[in-house]
């Protein structure tokens, strides 16, 4: 028990001669608000005087001195904000409108080509290619797009899907943007590779040549199309079965496909007509009760870029609305209607 009491009598003598040293307001707001931002150094002189003088110091030392205006100039523009905030949330608003209004009618472009996206800047294969396509000299390669008719996984030979073919066919080499693009080189580079090839790609010779379905196998049967050329069955029947006998004749096939080659020169219009064109007739297909077959089809320099765009001008105003219903959010969440308290 007497210990017990000596060690109460120790622990009372040291609260005792502890000495508490009271601190002004000044000097609790300037400690809060950072030393660093006053000229009176509030460290004690004993942290001076034993100053380490090592690199690690002299280099703390110069980051202080570097953030020292920088975070007097955020503590001034905070203590602003809380002071002022309709002014700051109406200047900031109205500049964040006017920036924005700046960048969608100065630069403001959405770009969408793989090159530009995909490749680093500056890389080798993207100045490769540059050279190529606009420095070399080289002539220009062929560009393609590509339509498949189908009857959704059903056996597609026979004279009505041909026709089928030949619809979309002389739908796209009928318009006047098709004429134009062929129209240049004089037309070396606008080739047809289809099932259409063994009537010289003309509907008016398969029509006068072909009434039966059998009739429109044994023209299919050749493995030459109707100027000598070589056929090649793998690239124009999807999906295709052969008989096993020496004369591999035509079975059954799941797809038409068409390859249609035309020159680079004043493409841009030719792709943005048949893509159109080719819309269309698969929406009307699509909506005929009767009709079993179906379109799909690919341009090689524009199909992505142009799902791309389409997709991003169909989100582009659920991408508004979700900023607005964030910064509605937010506003709501950190509303006071007391003055004190709005400022936290």
């Amino acid at each position: 028990m007497s210990s017990t009491k000596e060690a109460k009598e120790v622990h009372s003598k040291e609260i005792s001669d502890v000495v508490i040293t009271p601190v002004s307001n000044e000097e609790n707001i300037r400690n809060g608000m950072g030393a660093e931002c006053f000229d009176e150094d509030l460290r004690s002189e004993e942290n001076v005087t034993n100053r380490n003088t090592s690199f690690i110091y002299r280099w703390s030392n110069t980051i202080e001195r570097i953030n020292k205006p920088l975070l007097c100039l955020i503590k001034a523009i905070a203590r602003y904000s809380a002071k002022n905030p309709g002014i700051v949330i109406a200047t900031t608003v109205t500049l964040s409108i006017f920036f924005l209004a700046i960048g969608f009618f100065t630069g403001f472009r959405i770009v969408t080509d793989n090159i530009d996206l995909f490749t680093p800047l500056d890389s080798v294969s993207a100045q490769t290619q540059e050279w190529l396509e606009n420095e070399s000299g080289f002539p220009q390669t062929a560009t393609w797009l590509n339509y498949y008719v189908h009857s959704e996984g059903e056996n597609v030979i026979g004279m009505d899907g041909v026709s089928r073919v030949f619809e979309v066919l002389d739908a796209l080499q009928d318009s006047l943007e098709y004429e134009k693009v062929c129209e240049s080189e004089e037309g070396k580079y606008c080739k047809v590779e289809s099932v259409t090839g063994f009537w010289s790609d003309n509907f008016s010779t398969f029509f006068s040549q072909v009434s039966t379905d059998e009739e429109a196998i044994i023209a299919m049967q050749s493995f030459e199309y109707s100027n000598g050329a070589p056929s090649n069955r793998n690239a124009i029947f999807g999906n295709l079965k052969e008989s096993s006998d020496a004369e591999s004749r035509l079975e059954s096939a799941e797809a038409y496909s068409t390859f249609l080659h035309y020159s680079p020169v004043k493409k841009d219009e030719f792709e943005d007509k048949a893509h159109d064109i080719m819309t269309n007739i698969r929406k009307k297909w699509k909506n005929e009760d009767d009709n079993p077959w179906r379109l799909e089809f690919y341009i090689n320099n524009s199909s992505i870029e142009k799902e791309m765009n389409r997709g991003i001008n169909a989100d582009m105003f659920y991408i508004m609305i979700a900023f607005v219903m964030m910064f509605t959010l937010a506003s709501l969440y950190f509303f006071r209607r007391n003055r004190v308290q709005s400022q936290r």
